[in-house]
């Protein structure tokens, strides 16, 4: 039996506990051996400090979080732990230290509880419970010096988005895409415009960043970029703090230096691209990094197998029927219907988005290569010629989210007009004579 996956991104709006409007720092005082894990409520300015931590250095560029969970991994030197990658649970405030890593900035992935790092030209991914780091991929063009950080991990499409530079190319600062599981290079993509904190909605699969004042949302499979809005009065970034996105809200929060020299948070509404307030952060705020915004369980089929978020236990659903005796992140469906995982997490707990997985008759896969496609990535048509037999075909398009966005009888050698489509991520499936040939990632540049 063969297993075609159609997924909509429909998320609960219902969760098991509260969310939470806290971004998590850790702030050093300058002066001494030690540093403060702080925390703010974007909503009321609150802030506090939380506990000391005996460091003797943090970057301030090297962290992420695990917003389901309460992690907040970063690097640093501290006095009385080695390795230079730990972890403070946000949850019991406990310390825990694990890998030396080296590179800039570091991200997670909730799908495979791992962290991604980037150590000279090559990729690394550290297991958290192996304790394991493994290089999946090297990206070093033969031309160029290079040098850049993993800026975030996107689950709609299990790729890490990577924002490179270029020593001996001036204005040369692509997107590198990467499977977060393989470690193939996807695409590289030239950029016109020098993005930072840089997120991806994980309802809409929509990425945006910020460059200055201005807020854009862009395509890191075409490099356009669109401006989205511009924040009166910006002066500068404050270099100890990140830009945040809250996935609950929909709410970006950023933090800058205005023009008269204070220190300002602003919380921008991404659904209408307004600015709900604007105020002065409180006097002592410095290292905001991260926020523990609690979002919903998320469900994603890699290979034909059902991954859902990082979490402490494990529920699992069929046509809204819990499935007996299967506690584990992960599922490899055997029948059809509708799937869902409801997760446990020490905080809270949440029902995923739901996968209907439906089954065909035919028996038999035929191999990618039995077919020529190409050119890949391709900017406006695809050319694909059955080798095999040269009879025609049935051709499929979806979307990153599994949306059918082209479908059509082919013939044996056609050159398929793509270009209503906008530039990202498509999966190709091509059937004959009920036999299905499926999976195959084609790219829509510019």
């Amino acid at each position: 039996m063969r297993h075609i996956l159609f997924v909509m991104f429909l998320f609960p709006l219902t969760l098991i506990g509260q969310h939470s409007t806290w971004i998590y720092g850790i702030q050093d005082d300058g002066e001494s051996n030690y540093a403060y894990l702080v925390r703010m409520d974007y909503l009321t300015g609150q802030y506090d400090t939380l506990i000391e931590i005996d460091a003797q250095y943090i970057d301030y560029y090297s962290s992420c979080f695990d917003p389901f969970n309460g992690r907040y991994f970063f690097r640093g030197t501290l006095n009385s732990n080695e390795g230079n990658l730990h972890v403070i649970d946000i949850n019991t405030l406990q310390l825990e230290s694990y890998y030396t890593i080296e590179g800039a900035e570091i991200a997670y992935n909730f799908l495979n509880n791992s962290i991604i790092f980037q150590e000279d030209s090559t990729f690394w991914k550290y297991d958290i419970e192996s304790g394991q780091a493994v290089a999946i991929n090297s990206i070093t063009p033969e031309d160029a010096s290079i040098f850049g950080d993993v800026r975030y991990y996107n689950p709609i499409d299990n790729t890490y988005v990577y924002r490179a530079y270029f020593y001996d190319k001036k204005n040369h600062s692509p997107f590198i895409i990467i499977d977060a599981f393989t470690g193939e290079t996807i695409c590289v993509t030239p950029a016109s415009v020098q993005l930072h904190s840089m997120f991806v909605d994980y309802q809409t699969g929509l990425q945006f960043g910020k460059h200055g004042e201005t807020i854009y949302e862009f395509n890191p499979y075409s490099g356009s970029i669109t401006n989205k809005l511009s924040i009166p009065n910006y002066q500068a970034h404050i270099i100890s703090q990140m830009d945040v996105y809250d996935q609950i809200r929909n709410k970006y929060i950023v933090f800058y230096s205005a023009t008269d020299n204070t220190s300002k948070v602003s919380i921008i509404d991404m659904d209408n691209f307004t600015i709900d307030t604007t105020y002065n952060q409180p006097n002592n705020a410095m290292g905001l990094q991260e926020i523990y915004c609690k979002p919903n369980s998320f469900l994603k089929l890699i290979n034909d197998t059902l991954y859902t978020s990082f979490g402490s236990n494990y529920h699992w659903f069929y046509n809204d029927s819990i499935i007996p005796n299967n506690y584990e992140q992960t599922l490899a469906p055997e029948v059809e219907g509708k799937y869902q995982s409801l997760v446990e997490y020490p905080e809270y707990s949440s029902l995923s988005n739901p996968i209907n997985y439906i089954l065909t008759n035919d028996q038999t896969i035929l191999r990618f290569d039995n077919f020529k496609i190409g050119p890949n990535p391709f900017s406006s048509s695809v050319q694909i010629t059955n080798q095999v037999d040269g009879s025609d075909f049935k051709l499929f398009i979806h979307n990153s989210l599994g949306k059918v966005v082209y479908e059509s009888i082919t013939e044996s050698t056609s050159e398929i007009n793509l270009s209503f489509l906008p530039s990202g991520l498509y999966i190709l499936s091509i059937e004959i004579d009920q036999k299905l040939f499926t999976r195959k990632k084609i790219i829509k540049s510019r």
